[in-house]
């Protein structure tokens, strides 16, 4: 069964007394069952309101297989929205928008091995929001030459987050971006999640990051390049609660801030700074934890390190090189090990 509705809307400006009339145009396509697919383009409408709802599968009948759900919006469309929903599993769902203002982008998927991709381009005020529920599921966001970007999976929602073996992705480039990324298991706010992948890079300025994942066997990544100014800051904050996690923070730039905090056991945090005004803290509780933090500057100093570890058999490893450092290792517990090496 296929269904295809494309609805190409443009704004008609109109000279009645001195005044400017902008339509608003809204789409809802609804699919049950399995194999559908749906369309919907909203285009050039200079100034308009747009509004895309597609929703396929049922959720009295377990859903749906093999659904598709296409979303385009583009050209100077002002506050649009497009949303897709999709009950079942195999399904895709995109959102692409492009050259707006102040634009929300969601889809949300109920099964496995679903796969939900936004991408916002050029777009000043995006919000982009992914939510899975279920195991094996992929979610993508990408956000490039904005400004002003939210990117969110499985956050702050009790509608995502639920599952294992989960992969989360965030991308974006411009200024003023936030990127929140929480992969976990069982009813909102769940734990337990395991074998999950969170993903964020970042370019430009005034960047926040943060992935949570509670469970075990998890990987998180973040990438953060931009100058940031005196005045401006690239913050990473990473939180994992489990054994055999994974955790990594690279951060160029200046005004620097990255912390990660993992506990239970048999974790690895490594924290990579390059440039002035950094601040880097790594926290592990537990058993047979490794931390490994390295900072270098150009020359401006104030970088400061603090690794702080609570049990037995640990490893902490420090490497400083440029100027005006501090370094702070604090281990509690025992047959730990401890190197720190600070060079010009």
């Amino acid at each position: 069964m296929e269904m295809r509705v494309t609805a190409i809307a443009a704004a008609i400006g109109m000279a009645l007394a001195g005044a400017t009339v902008h339509a608003a145009d809204t789409t809802t396509v609804i699919q049950q069952d399995t194999g559908n697919e749906a369309y919907v383009t909203q285009g050039n409408t200079s100034g308009a309101t747009g509004a895309i709802t597609i929703q396929q599968g049922d959720l009295t009948n377990a859903g749906g297989v093999y659904n598709k759900a296409y979303v385009t919006q583009q050209g100077n469309t002002s506050f649009a929205t497009a949303n897709v929903f999709q009950w079942g599993p195999v399904n895709t769902g995109t959102i692409t928008q492009t050259n707006s203002f102040e634009v929300t982008g969601t889809v949300q998927n109920w099964g496995g091995y679903n796969t939900s991709t936004i991408s916002q381009s050029g777009v000043n005020v995006g919000t982009a929001v992914v939510q899975n529920n279920g195991n094996s599921n992929i979610g993508i966001v990408s956000q490039t030459n904005g400004s002003n970007l939210v990117g969110r999976i499985n956050a702050d929602t009790p509608y995502g987050g639920f599952g294992n073996n989960n992969t989360g992705v965030i991308t974006q480039t411009g200024s003023n971006q936030t990127a929140d990324i929480r992969e976990a298991y069982g009813t909102y706010p769940g734990t337990g999640g395991s074998y999950n992948l969170a993903t964020i890079g970042q370019s430009g300025s005034f960047n926040q990051a943060t992935v949570t994942q509670p469970g075990s066997y998890n990987t998180a990544a973040v990438t953060q390049i931009g100058s940031g100014g005196a005045m401006s800051q690239n913050t990473a904050n990473v939180t994992q609660d489990g054994l055999a996690q994974l955790a990594t923070v690279y951060q160029a730039g200046s005004s620097l801030s990255s912390t990660i905090t993992q506990s239970v056991g048999n974790n690895t945090a490594s924290s990579s700074q390059t440039g002035d005004l950094g601040v880097s803290t790594i926290t592990q509780t537990g058993y047979y934890n490794t931390a490994s933090l390295n900072q270098a500057n150009w020359g401006g100093g104030n970088n400061s390190s603090v690794v702080a570890q609570l049990g037995n058999y640990n490893a902490a490893t420090i490497s400083q090189n440029g100027f005006a450092f501090n370094s702070n290792v604090s281990q509690t517990g025992n047959y730990h090990i401890a190197v720190v090496n600070q060079s010009r």
